[in-house]
């Protein structure tokens, strides 16, 4: 877990990262985070390798031995909802994102501006009028 974790924290640091890009890496990693209790709770293993290495070589040794990984698939969920507290302002932030890169899936009329302190109204309709005709 520590190595999803770790892998999650290089993408967020570095100068000139885009807040859209640190987004999408939160979001992904919380999907992550799902698939990764899903792979504990089936037994699979997939994702912790060397759990499942750990697993294979206990049950080689005793073939009646059943480890059992609930608590680990309830740990990762309790790191899942933690997570999701934690970033929250990114999901509360989530109509300006999908302003800066959906422009188009925004309506004039049903905008709530009230998330990008100080815009005008008046000039926000003229701009985004421009911008729905840009090709940028």
């Amino acid at each position: 877990m520590t190595e999803h974790l770790n892998q999650l924290n290089v993408k967020m640091q570095g100068a000139g990262n885009q807040i859209l890009s640190l987004q999408q890496a939160v979001f992904a990693f919380e999907n992550k985070l799902e698939v990764f209790i899903r792979d504990v709770d089936t037994g699979r293993l997939l994702h912790f390798e060397r759990l499942g290495e750990f697993r294979d070589v206990c049950t080689a040794s005793d073939p009646a031995q059943h480890l059992d990984f609930q608590h680990l698939a309830g740990f990762i969920s309790n790191l899942l909802q933690s997570f999701k507290g934690r970033v929250r302002e990114f999901r509360e932030c989530n109509h300006l994102f999908k302003f800066i890169t959906h422009i188009n899936e925004c309506a004039n009329d049903s905008t709530d501006l009230s998330y990008i302190p100080g815009v005008s109204v008046r000039d926000f309709e003229l701009q985004a009028a421009d911008l729905r005709a840009s090709d940028v």
